[in-house]
């Protein structure tokens, strides 16, 4: 009796004995680009204010529809036809690097086409209040009947 008496205070005096060791807060997180300047090079996948066509995406949608032959297409074997298509809103507004990501080769040159054929210039996108290059991505879907 007096053992387990003897192993019982002295498994509580090390519970109330023992150290507790704290570990130190992380440093807080610094944006490493904050003293950077801006490059006007770079191209901005994400800015705090994106790109904007001037009276919207959906006028840019309706123009960008007007601008596409659908038929050339319309004998194809395939009948829906998708894409991705990006291209670099400019600093002046205009667009450069126009791609088209889809499976259908002919389909994406239509759309490289369609996009590059419109002339209206973007606002561009803004990346800590001072104007940058940025990519802006759309996707692009047609169905052939």
């Amino acid at each position: 009796m007096k053992n387990i008496a003897t192993i019982i205070l002295l498994v509580f005096s090390q519970i109330i004995l023992a150290q507790r060791t704290y570990s130190p807060a992380p440093p807080p997180a610094v944006d490493r680009n904050a003293d950077l300047p801006l490059s006007i090079i770079k191209v901005y996948e994400n800015p705090t204010e994106v790109a904007e066509f001037p009276q919207g995406i959906n006028i840019f949608r309706d123009k960008f529809n007007k601008m596409i032959v659908i038929s050339s297409f319309e004998n194809a074997t395939e009948k829906t036809f998708k894409t991705i298509v990006s291209f670099v809103v400019e600093r002046n507004g205009s667009i450069s690097d126009v791609q088209a990501k889809g499976t259908n080769a002919k389909f994406n040159n239509e759309v490289i086409k369609a996009v590059r054929s419109l002339k209206d210039k973007w606002k561009p996108a803004k990346y800590k209040g001072e104007t940058v290059r940025s990519r802006f991505r759309i996707p692009v879907m047609i169905a052939v009947d």
